[in-house]
């Protein structure tokens, strides 16, 4: 109900509201026959009564938006607000070309909301993909750095097991080169004591 009973109030007093511009082209032909019309029985209070049912329209509407979640709808909707406060304000209630001019300007008003409802649906729509095909693109940046990361990881890695091969092989030959002197040195060693016998 928090946005069906604010639309259903809207849209009620505006179906009064162009009601009573409408009644008041048959105001006189109604007192002539002792019809008690909304016209007649508003008489110079007609003017503050369409005020009344404009506020209660354009307030419904945007208490329905903001509901809703499209509260961008109150700033086109002031396009609206703006046609109701024309229509009151030109209004010739003794004028029967005037009531139905401004009666059938209605389908303006009518236009406009509807234009307003599309605008902020379809501004609603792009603003949601946009953040959307952000989202993407950062957790795809996101999952690239940490494989980029991974691989990295990886490659330090490798250079430590082949730095520890390395010294590994260099340890290993300097303990082989430290044999083989040792080994001469022996031989050296046994040949003096021969010659040094004979």
């Amino acid at each position: 109900w928090q946005m069906e009973l604010p639309l259903y109030l809207a849209s009620f007093a505006w179906t009064l509201h162009y009601d009573t511009i409408y009644a008041h082209q048959d105001a006189k032909d109604d007192a002539r026959a002792g019809v008690r019309s909304s016209a007649l029985a508003l008489g110079k209070r007609t003017k503050p009564f369409l005020i009344g049912c404009g506020v209660v329209c354009i307030g419904g509407i945007g208490a329905a938006g903001a509901a809703s979640g499209e509260a961008a709808l109150l700033m086109p909707l002031s396009a609206g607000a703006l046609h109701l406060a024309w229509q009151t304000r030109t209004l010739d209630l003794n004028s029967r070309e005037s009531c139905l001019r401004l009666f059938r300007s209605n389908r303006d008003f009518g236009a406009i909301v509807f234009a307003a409802i599309v605008a902020c649906k379809l501004i609603s729509l792009a603003s949601d993909g946009g953040d959307g095909g952000g989202s993407s693109s950062g957790a795809g940046s996101l999952h690239s750095g940490s494989s980029e990361g991974g691989s990295g990881g990886s490659g330090s890695a490798d250079g430590g097991d082949d730095g520890g091969s390395s010294s590994s092989s260099h340890i290993g030959s300097g303990r082989g080169r430290g044999d083989m002197n040792e080994k001469r040195a022996h031989s050296s060693a046994e040949h003096v004591d021969t010659e040094d016998t004979c």
